[in-house]
């Protein structure tokens, strides 16, 4: 996000970008709240840890992928 932003809006990317995982902080929130009187906190635990797991995997394959497009020189 640095390296792809003009330097003069380098704070309002920042701002919206932390206004935004702020937002999705509280939404998460709420959501736990609920689900977990319905569901129980063990249950939804392990459904976060699992959520965590397949973000991790999605976000190596991407970054595998741009390391690859990144080393032949296409992406350059």
């Amino acid at each position: 996000m640095q390296e792809q932003v003009p330097e003069n809006y380098m704070g309002r990317i920042f701002g919206a970008y932390n206004t935004l995982m702020a937002l999705t902080m509280l939404i998460g929130m709420s959501i736990a709240s609920f689900l977990g009187e319905i569901m129980g906190m063990v249950m939804l635990l392990n459904i976060s840890a699992l959520l965590f797991f397949l973000t991790g995997i999605v976000g190596y394959r991407a970054l595998k992928q741009n390391m690859k497009v990144s080393r032949h020189g296409k992406n350059d």
